[in-house]
């Protein structure tokens, strides 16, 4: 892999950060940069945060263990990590989301829910194109493009969650 490519995604990393953080304060409704939780909300989060640390422990264990057993993970460190963040971030969100205390008072949810489908589908495109230009997979391992698609992922089950959660709330209202 070239020292350009290398760059390349360093940059892209970047601006996709960038844009996360711009598009991220479109979400709430006030314009705010931060988003407001209520006591309750703040407990649950506490709590998600643990386990998502907790679950980043265990996958990196994991990792250790089969490394010094001579078991090769076919992927690159970086998407090696990568995995192990945003399995973080699934459990902290499912926790959350299950815990009523994913979105804020200040959230727009359907801003919310765009700025997820959007997130979702560049990382889907960019893997797919990836995939097309067999960049995906080389030497044995998965490559850079691959985190494309563990991110797209990790949006789509969370939308998955959201929009389940969703519906159990308003069967509980109408029960109500």
């Amino acid at each position: 892999m070239s020292s350009a490519y290398k760059i390349g995604v360093a940059v892209g990393i970047t601006i996709g950060i960038i844009i996360f953080v711009l598009l991220y304060r479109l979400v709430n409704k006030d314009g705010k940069w931060k988003t407001e939780y209520d006591e309750k909300q703040e407990a649950v989060r506490g709590k998600g945060f643990k386990y998502g640390f907790f679950t980043m422990i265990l996958y990196n264990g994991a990792i250790i263990i089969l490394s010094a057993t001579g078991f090769t993970i076919p992927m690159i460190h970086e998407v090696v990590l990568f995995t192990g963040i945003m399995l973080g971030a699934i459990v902290m969100a499912s926790y959350d989301i299950w815990h009523d205390a994913y979105m804020g008072l200040n959230t727009n949810a359907k801003g919310f829910a765009v700025f997820a489908i959007v997130v979702a589908g560049i990382n889907l495109l960019s893997a797919l194109f990836s995939w097309k230009d067999t960049e995906m997979f080389e030497a044995g391992k998965l490559q850079f493009p691959f985190m494309n698609l563990i991110c797209c992922l990790s949006f789509v089950l969370i939308g998955i969650q959201l929009f389940a959660k969703s519906i159990m709330d308003k069967k509980e209202e109408e029960e109500d």
